[in-house]
């Protein structure tokens, strides 16, 4: 036998004897699982299972227990922790105002519809009743800054909106006073004793101040723009805004209450803008072109300095302390889904859920956040900065925030 058929014999017997190893030990059982694993499983081994990650049906849902303290009649907030999150009531509300340190609202519920309600800053767990009058059919209301008269505005039978004023002030049965159909958007004095208006009048919009019973009227503008928006942030000015959408461009002005020139200050998608009590900043948010929201701008108004905020949120969100100008807090969204805002916000289309940022502009940093479960509406102030209150656009439901 020649030595290359040796090695051939060998090589043979080698390979016969390899294969036969691997069956023997392929099919022995698993120490763990006790199955067979076949050829290729003494091969190839199974991989480790994974343990699969909970699902989003398996995350408990956030209880409002676990965020926010409920009050009960009589308790005592003196002990209440800064920054906590206060239950105000299971009660839908259709407006919220504030008197010094009294907060005021409109119930809209089957028992108490369009009733009067108020908490003290003493005794915030109690509410009490100060008015029967009934408002049904309640489109909007907007309260002066000093609490005491609001702007109802409501559907008649025909589905047209109509609007009167309501002076609560000293009085369980208000006086009440219709507002002409004419007059498209009102607008209260910083110290709630005159008012400013549109009036249409064939094809103009002419601006107006009056007091609150219509007397001492001055034209403050000619105008032929139909959808000015009026803010009244400080006793010698005026704030004009067009219309805001995220499909154009709208445009923000200030002007003299005694008359003037229409100063533009500021443009852009979605406008809007909100000012602290001096009138000498403003907080303004935009939009992109496909309607997503930009982070916040700070507005000088005198020096035409502007500052990027870090954080995006839409400027009607936001409040400036009345005490200390320079605190600024904004419901801000965890997370902004699809849509093209101002407007689908707006229309219900898409929702947000907040966390209030508390802010200082002058050291320019974040002081505190509050989470919430809510989409932050008509945020308001008590004037030693005590409480933040608040809705909640989803469900209408009152909440605040201690502040001190």
């Amino acid at each position: 036998m020649s030595q290359k058929t040796k090695i051939i014999i060998t090589a043979a017997v080698a390979l016969v004897l390899l294969v036969l190893v691997i069956f023997f030990f392929g099919f022995r059982e698993t120490e763990t699982a006790g199955e067979p694993r076949g050829f290729f499983g003494g091969l190839f081994p199974k991989p480790a299972e994974v343990t699969p990650a909970p699902t989003a049906q398996e995350v408990p849902p956030i209880r409002i227990e676990d965020i926010a303290t409920i009050l009960a009649p009589g308790q005592n907030t003196a002990t209440i922790p800064r920054w906590t999150l206060i239950a105000l009531g299971d009660d839908p509300v259709r407006s919220l105002g504030v008197t010094n340190n009294t907060v005021r609202y409109h119930k809209n519920t089957p028992e108490n519809l369009g009733h009067l309600f108020e908490r003290t800053k003493e005794a915030l767990g109690d509410e009490a009743r100060i008015s029967n009058l009934l408002l049904q059919q309640i489109e909007e209301i907007q309260w002066s800054p000093d609490g005491n008269t609001a702007l109802v505005s409501y559907r008649d039978e025909e589905l047209n909106v109509r609007s009167f004023l309501v002076f609560y002030k000293g009085t369980t049965t208000p006086k009440t006073r219709f507002i002409e159909n004419d007059i498209k958007t009102l607008a209260f004095s910083p110290d709630s004793k005159s008012i400013a208006y549109t009036l249409k009048n064939n094809d103009s919009y002419d601006v107006f101040t009056a007091t609150t019973d219509f007397r001492n009227q001055r034209r403050v503008l000619s105008n032929n723009i139909p959808s000015f928006e009026i803010s009244w942030p400080t006793a010698n000015m005026l704030a004009l805004k067009t219309k805001s959408s995220y499909e154009i461009a709208s445009f923000l002005y200030n002007i003299p209450t005694a008359g003037g020139i229409l100063n533009r200050i500021f443009g852009g998608r979605g406008l809007d803008a909100v000012w602290n009590r001096a009138g000498m900043h403003v907080v303004l948010s935009r939009v992109n072109s496909n309607g997503r929201p930009l982070a916040l701008t700070l507005l000088g108004v005198s020096t035409g300095e502007q500052a990027t905020l870090p954080f995006t949120t839409l400027a009607e969100k936001c409040v400036f302390g009345k005490e200390n100008p320079n605190m600024l807090y904004c419901g801000v969204p965890k997370f902004i889904p699809a849509g093209h805002f101002p407007d689908e916000w707006w229309q219900g289309k898409v929702a947000l859920q907040d966390t209030i940022i508390a802010y200082d502009l002058r050291e320019k940093k974040q002081i505190a956040s509050v989470n919430t479960l809510s989409d932050v509406v008509n945020q308001e102030i008590f004037d030693d900065d005590s409480y933040l209150f608040f809705q909640d656009k989803n469900t209408e439901k009152l909440w605040a925030v201690k502040l001190k």
